[in-house]
């Protein structure tokens, strides 16, 4: 409705969802909608196995983890939405724009604006504002936090949270090198499709 209702010649929409919910009535939308409109996707992809342990501790530090097996046998099961929902809209002909977010995430903005040819200077917006950081947690101090969790203290666990973010964890993550190699040959076509509308330096694993 904001769409269609908008008397401006661009219309930007932020829609995470997107990536999480893309039923075939969506799908036909867009592609209707981009017969009587100019429509541009934009969508910022990671490593299929960074994304799903950052996925795992984003879920742990605000309440919601669970055991990383379980996290990691339900992408094998399900697959990543995320990236299956990028593909379709490329499949379905639409104007797909794919960046590596981990090449980028240090200016997301000007990342965004360049891939729809929109000039930050001339709009009056600026380059990314760091703001407040959402900072992530090591391997080890989520499993610190997940311990506190099921002693039943929540309020142990959100102090651990809070303390972890003042203070990085030098220690490296363990690797998982058989998830790892799972999770790569369960997405490995997707992963080929985004590589083609990748621009060179950013391509995912192939």
């Amino acid at each position: 409705d904001a769409i269609e209702a908008a008397q401006k010649d661009t219309v930007i929409l932020s829609g995470e969802c997107i990536a999480r919910y893309l039923p075939p009535k969506i799908l036909t939308y867009f592609k209707g909608l981009a017969r009587r409109h100019d429509v541009t996707f934009v969508g910022f992809v990671r490593d299929v196995y960074d994304l799903t342990l950052s996925r795992w501790k984003q879920a742990v530090k605000t309440g919601k983890g669970g055991n990383l097996p379980d996290v990691f046998d339900r992408m094998l099961q399900q697959g990543l939405p995320s990236l299956s929902n990028l593909c379709l809209l490329i499949n379905a002909g639409l104007d797909v724009r794919v960046r590596n977010y981990d090449v980028v995430r240090r200016d997301l903005v000007s990342a965004f604006a360049n891939e729809i040819d929109l000039d930050l200077q001339m709009s009056g917006l600026s380059a990314q504002d760091i703001g407040q950081k959402n900072l992530s947690l090591s391997y080890w101090q989520c499993k610190a936090v997940l311990m506190a969790q099921r002693m039943s203290s929540p309020r142990l666990a959100a102090v651990l949270v809070d303390h972890f973010q003042k203070t990085p964890d030098q220690r490296r993550d363990p690797y998982l090198a058989a998830v790892d190699a799972a999770l790569f040959d369960r997405l490995k076509d997707d992963i080929a499709l985004l590589n083609r509308h990748l621009p060179p330096g950013e391509l995912l694993r192939d």
